[in-house]
């Protein structure tokens, strides 16, 4: 790609984006979002009455967030913005436009990752604010659980909306359920598998940026040790390389405008 091309792509990536958002608004899913951020919210004003206050409580909610909740939301918004052009043929519309085809799955990451941003990291400062009434004398000084936290949520929402993209680019059909077995095979179960394992869980990764991860030894496997040097790059370069496989996989023979 040339660099005369750039505006025009970008361009077109700004425009897709935009419409992403407003169907996303119109369509029912955000509320769903909203719904299930309010009653985490809801569920953690029950645990501060109850007498569970504090960091504990935050950073239980965090790992929640982190190793469930975001994977769960962003594959909801982002794994079938793709594949429903493709189903509805809308997309040879799209191509038939003087825009790069790789427009499409970026312009769409970009509009899922703006809801995701807008939805859940207001919702994690939430969490931390109502987390520490029941502690108010440490507010102040736990803020750093706070900074590591909205840091790895931004990386979460990067990350699973990349992964939610590339599978609703070359899945065109359930694209949700099949992204949603590739997040509870890989994210879920190896984070929970000892030994070295760990290190393909990208929620693992994200646990260690946020100061949530300690790593165990049982009698066979030692967890291996991680800091956030490490899993910040490795969870960039997985972005990329989920992006990469999007924007390659609209060049094939599923989305030919000809057929």
């Amino acid at each position: 790609m040339t660099t005369t091309d750039l505006p025009s792509g970008l361009g077109a990536v700004r425009q897709i984006a935009g419409m992403s958002l407003r169907r996303t608004r119109r369509g029912g899913m955000i509320w769903i979002t909203v719904v299930v951020l309010g009653l985490l919210l809801l569920g953690t004003v029950a645990a501060l009455i109850s007498g569970k206050a504090g960091i504990d409580l935050f950073k239980g909610l965090l790992t929640v967030m982190l190793s469930y909740l975001t994977p769960l939301i962003m594959a909801l918004h982002g794994s079938s913005a793709v594949s429903e052009e493709a189903q509805a043929k809308t997309v040879s519309y799209l191509f038939s436009r003087p825009i790069p085809r790789w427009s499409l799955p970026m312009g769409k990451y970009v509009g899922t990752v703006g809801i995701g941003l807008v939805l859940l990291v207001p919702a994690l400062v939430l969490l931390y604010v109502i987390s520490m009434l029941g502690d108010i004398e440490l507010f102040g000084s736990e803020l750093l659980y706070l900074g590591m936290g909205v840091v790895a949520m931004v990386l979460a929402v990067l990350l699973y909306g990349a992964v939610a993209t590339a599978f609703g680019t070359f899945v065109t059909s359930y694209s949700f359920v099949v992204a949603l077995v590739y997040l509870l095979v890989v994210e879920v179960s190896f984070a929970f598998i000892p030994g070295w394992l760990k290190v393909v869980a990208m929620s693992v990764h994200l646990r260690v940026v946020a100061g949530l991860y300690e790593p165990k030894t049982t009698m066979f496997m030692q967890d291996p040790n991680l800091t956030a040097a490490v899993s910040i790059p490795v969870v960039l370069a997985e972005i990329l390389f989920w992006l990469f496989i999007a924007a390659s996989w609209v060049q094939g023979a599923e989305y030919r405008t000809d057929k």
